[in-house]
């Protein structure tokens, strides 16, 4: 099985290639989900309320 580190070099290295480098507060953010796998579910949702663009709807 491949340790924490080796999968965030991994996944590192991948968007590097796709010119899309992780910051530091990415790479911190894959380590803590991949250190509690039990808490991935929330830190997904709390990801996509953050960065879900939510219309304006006028009457």
């Amino acid at each position: 099985m491949n340790s924490n580190k080796q999968i965030l070099d991994d996944v590192s290295a991948s968007m590097a290639i796709e010119n899309m480098p992780l910051s530091e507060n990415d790479r911190n953010r894959i380590l803590y989900c991949l250190e509690n796998p039990s808490k991935l579910n929330k830190i997904v949702s709390e990801l996509v309320s953050t960065h879900t663009i939510r219309e304006k709807i006028t009457a």
